[in-house]
């Protein structure tokens, strides 16, 4: 079981919300257990979900994540599109260079294939899109994010 630290008992009680009411909408919670009651909170993965159930909506901001199970190539693009909180897509496919089209109609900062959502290397941007999307980091996109380009000329006393 993987636990988490979290930063507050408040992110706990709004993860659990949104688990207990995809469960209540025909979802499926599994992995990790109940919370310890301190801040540790076992990481939950909650299947069966369709794009419709508020923990798709809504960013959990915890240790969950949710599987959708797409009918189809059009369906699984339009999924991961919708909403306006565009996070790191990944997608599973056989088809390397179908993984290149496909990367084309995502809507997303960041897309992986046959991997996880997140891989930091420290030499490329890292970025979401739509509501969260308010900055990259990492990268010459990181380095343009944080500052602000200003010319200053600097001549000594006369």
């Amino acid at each position: 079981m993987h636990l988490t630290s979290v930063v507050c008992r408040d992110t706990i009680n709004h993860v659990a919300r949104r688990i207990d009411d995809a469960v209540a909408t025909g979802a499926t919670s599994s992995a990790g257990g109940a919370p310890d009651g301190g801040m540790i909170m076992p990481a939950r993965v909650v299947s069966d979900v369709t794009s419709d159930i508020q923990i798709c909506k809504v960013e959990p901001l915890g240790p969950v994540t949710t599987l959708i199970r797409p009918q189809g190539e059009d369906d699984a693009v339009a999924t991961a599109n919708d909403g306006e909180y565009l996070l790191p897509a990944a997608v599973q496919t056989r088809d390397v260079m179908r993984q290149l089209e496909i990367a084309k109609w995502l809507e997303t900062g960041i897309a992986n294939f046959n991997g996880p959502t997140v891989g930091d290397e420290a030499q490329t941007h890292f970025g979401v899109v739509k509501a969260p999307g308010d900055g990259r980091f990492g990268g010459t996109a990181g380095i343009a994010e944080f500052t602000e380009p200003c010319w200053t000329t600097v001549e000594g006393p006369k």
